[in-house]
């Protein structure tokens, strides 16, 4: 069983991050510009291009984003 609140906003963040970003295999693509990321360049900041509209304070790092809303990920039972 799991709590049906946690799964929405899950479901809500994960819908708000697809709005934003594509994922192909290991690279993370900003669909304002384009411009894409590496797993492995994770810990740097992304760079949008000129003008991205998602260019932004919180669009800085992708993949943490990631990671933190999968943290929320409903357990196996």
């Amino acid at each position: 069983m799991h709590d049906e609140t946690t799964y929405s906003q899950l479901d809500q963040d994960l819908d708000e991050f697809g709005d934003k970003w594509e994922l192909q295999n290991s690279i993370i693509w900003c669909l304002g510009c384009r411009t894409s990321q590496a797993v492995d360049q994770a810990a740097e900041q992304f760079v949008h291009g000129h003008d991205c509209p998602f260019q932004s304070e919180h669009a800085q790092h992708p993949w943490h984003e990631l990671a933190a809303m999968l943290q929320s990920l409903p357990r196996m039972t």
